[in-house]
């Protein structure tokens, strides 16, 4: 209950924090205030970050002087913009979102009993908390030092000269701090914060009824952005989203732009961009504004202000990078074996991701039948739009086919899996478009309904199969980690030293980034450096004095010379 609780009240404080900037949108989107808690998150995060970076705050001033200021404004809006009660009928559907999204991602904290964290399908998940912790304990001018004396050091140097993603580890250090936590153990519930902030957000921004607010906040809870949120994809969920609600602005905003509406969204667009790669921000700004723009333009409409506005706001998104400044691979360094009978039923968030367990138990052919069947329903919607000139409808379905022929022609398997959690938010957002601009109890509106809500239910297979994975049956007992195993191997080490055998990167990394930033006096052995610094062409230190501490890993061989003083769920802490 107290994990609820906490999401609920931060939910609260950030949507508190994000009315003010969303104010002047608010003529032509009816649902915009479930859009606040997104944009508050987004604000926040950017303010934080300009505080601590640039002003010099510490992470904590930062914090609370970025939420106290966001408040402010919000407050003060309220004397000229009074709250409007008209969308309370859907506080139990958004708390029951919340609540679902909140059990998900918090599985390990509430089947334990304790603080949990958990860690499968990979390490991305501490390649965020990892730099997050440097900037909860550090001001912005002490820097990480490359060297080989301090592996703690190690991962956030890289992250801060080489990686664009600083807005996703501000934002869970911001959440950390919220919550109390280290950044590990911040990851699982920042998530849940961070999904039900996001689907409100597109639903808020996209629908114009009851039916179409409502298909979407469960069509986009069993969107990959779940799967991500698990498998370490922190970036993804909050750029993902994030995209869809700038675009969203910018595409439904009184004309022509205002000042009061092209500052927040400016502020908005950097906020995205710095939660990701800025191509993920600019790629939904170019093509699916871009195409709006050119569908207007040969409706020979004026459209010499939006143009201009668009170009600023990927102007924005590319230089708030810094990309500008310094040369970049831009072509990406990932590369994939795989057939796109595999990859296109992913592509619309029909299966789990290719290199893991497949989730949807349906088979190649029904995984392709499902696929087959949306893309025909697709293709149906897009004609619909193009008969009654539903533009934004016609720039989403067309922006989905476009990119898909693209990337098949050019064999782009790499571009395209990255894609994943992209191509099925859009169609859900063009069918609500198309659906809230189609009349109402029509065979046509019906048709609509039906091949949606189908659409829809093809994807509970793998949310299905995802629960189970990550929150139920088949979910890996030994990488669930408990806060209260990691006190006590640092209380019971204290300023002493301790040897590290922990030979798999699964179990050493999280050693690394807790008993790092607590500055545990360690020696690591050769097998388990290798697996915490193998991107670092550094040997494996010696030592002249034996620690007084072994961690090893469970199970492990009894050792006559060492007395078992802590056991965990997944170390043994011995006396030697």
């Amino acid at each position: 209950m107290i994990e609820f609780i906490f999401t609920i009240a931060i939910l609260t404080l950030f949507s508190l924090a994000g009315r003010a900037a969303l104010l002047p949108f608010r003529q032509n989107i009816p649902y915009l205030a479930f859009a606040t808690p997104i944009t508050g998150l987004l604000l926040t995060v950017l303010l934080t970050s300009a505080l601590y970076s640039v002003a010099g705050f510490s992470f904590t001033y930062a914090t609370y002087t970025a939420l106290l200021s966001l408040s402010l404004l919000s407050f003060i809006s309220f004397i000229y913009v009074k709250p409007q009660l008209t969308h309370i009928k859907w506080l139990i559907p958004v708390v029951l979102l919340v609540l679902l999204m909140t059990y998900l991602t918090n599985y390990t904290t509430l089947t334990l009993g304790q603080q949990g964290f958990l860690f499968m399908d990979g390490t991305d998940h501490l390649g965020y908390a990892h730099p997050a912790d440097w900037i909860l304990n550090h001001f912005a001018n002490q820097t990480p030092v490359l060297s080989a004396d301090k592996p703690y050091d190690s991962w956030p140097y890289f992250m801060f000269h080489d990686d664009p993603r600083a807005g996703s580890y501000f934002t869970l250090a911001l959440i950390a701090k919220l919550r109390g936590l280290s950044s590990m153990f911040a990851y699982d519930p920042s998530c849940a914060i961070i999904l039900s902030a996001g689907i409100l957000g597109v639903a808020g921004i996209y629908a114009r009824s009851s039916l179409t607010f409502f298909l979407l906040l469960v069509g986009l809870s069993f969107s990959h952005w779940f799967d991500y949120s698990r498998s370490g994809y922190l970036a993804k969920i909050l750029a993902y989203p994030s995209a869809l609600v700038c675009l969203g602005l910018f595409l439904q905003a009184p004309r022509p732009f205002l000042t009061k509406t092209l500052v927040p969204l400016f502020f908005l667009v950097a906020a995205t961009t710095i939660m990701h790669s800025f191509l993920s921000t600019a790629l939904v700004l170019i093509v699916i504004g871009g195409l709006f723009l050119l569908i207007s333009c040969l409706r020979k409409k004026n459209i010499t202000d939006d143009t201009l506005t668009l170009l600023l706001l990927v102007s924005t998104a590319i230089v708030i990078t810094g990309v500008l400044a310094r040369p970049q691979n831009l072509s990406g360094i990932g590369n994939i074996n795989t057939h796109w009978s595999a990859l296109l039923p992913q592509l619309l968030d029909l299966e789990f991701l290719i290199d893991g367990p497949h989730l949807s138990h349906l088979g190649r052919a029904r995984l392709l039948f499902a696929f087959e069947f949306m893309t025909l329903s697709a293709i149906f919607y897009l004609i619909v739009a193009i008969k009654n000139k539903i533009d934004f409808a016609i720039t989403f379905i067309s922006a989905a086919i476009i990119l898909l022929l693209f990337f098949i022609l050019k064999k782009s398997y790499w571009p395209a899996y990255q894609m994943t959690g992209v191509f099925y938010p859009w169609f859900l957002c063009s069918a609500a478009i198309l659906l809230d601009q189609t009349k109402a109890k029509t065979k046509l509106f019906y048709a609509i309904l039906i091949t949606l809500i189908i659409s829809i239910l093809l994807h509970l297979p793998r949310f299905i199969g995802a629960i189970h994975h990550y929150a139920g049956k088949n979910i890996t007992h030994s990488l669930q980690f408990l806060q209260n195993d990691f006190l006590k191997l640092t209380e019971t080490i204290g300023n002493q030293s301790v040897q590290i055998d922990v030979p798999d990167h699964q179990y050493a990394i999280p050693l690394l980034v807790e008993l790092g930033r607590k500055n545990i006096h360690w020696q690591w052995t050769s097998k388990s450096w290798k697996e915490v610094l193998g991107y670092r062409d550094w040997p494996a230190p010696t030592y002249k004095t034996r620690a007084t501490w072994l961690i090893r890993l469970k199970p492990a061989a009894n050792n006559k010379r060492c007395k078992l003083v802590v056991d965990t769920r997944q170390y043994q802490l011995l006396s030697c």
